[in-house]
């Protein structure tokens, strides 16, 4: 209750410039009612969300697709949602688009980070301009998806740069 308190006095504007990952860890939450709660409330107001498939079920619900619908219906500007292997999406009240994993040339040795890769190219890629429709998330995806797949190819969470 505290953190999302400072969040709402401390971030000015959360419309435009809000950028939320709840990154719900089953160890870490003391009461998990309360953080759902808070994590959707803040992220009404956002400009985007970041979701897991695993943060769905962490959060009690039933799967990915729901968690994403609340997050809409409830007010956030567009919400960018891993799946792991099946790839990421970004759904907007205007409408999604989805770009699979990338390919690479080496074995998958530590999927740890991979998010947090694609997260911080999309908002890269944000901090250049609000794309204006789904068509307009699309190459910003891709190059997510390909730091995503660099960053797994490589031991630990380090961010890897991709083309």
């Amino acid at each position: 209750g505290a953190q999302t308190d400072a969040i709402r006095r401390g971030v000015r504007n959360r419309r435009n410039r809000l950028i939320v990952d709840p990154n719900p860890r089953a160890g870490m939450m003391r009461d998990r009612d309360a953080f759902r709660v808070n994590f959707l409330d803040i992220a009404a107001t956002s400009a985007l969300v970041k979701v897991s498939d695993e943060d769905a079920l962490l959060l009690g619900f039933e799967d990915l697709g729901e968690l994403v619908t609340e997050l809409l219906a409830r007010g956030a500007r567009a919400v960018l949602a891993t799946e792991g292997a099946a790839g990421a999406t970004v759904r907007t009240r205007g409408g999604s688009v989805s770009v699979p994993i990338a390919q690479g040339e080496t074995p998958v040795i530590d999927t740890m980070g991979a998010g947090d890769a694609t997260l911080a190219t999309v908002v890269s890629g944000l901090l250049r301009g609000s794309p204006a429709g789904p068509d307009d998330w699309r190459p910003l995806l891709e190059r997510a998806m390909r730091v995503a797949a660099a960053t797994v190819r490589s031991y630990g969470a380090e961010l890897q740069f991709a083309n």
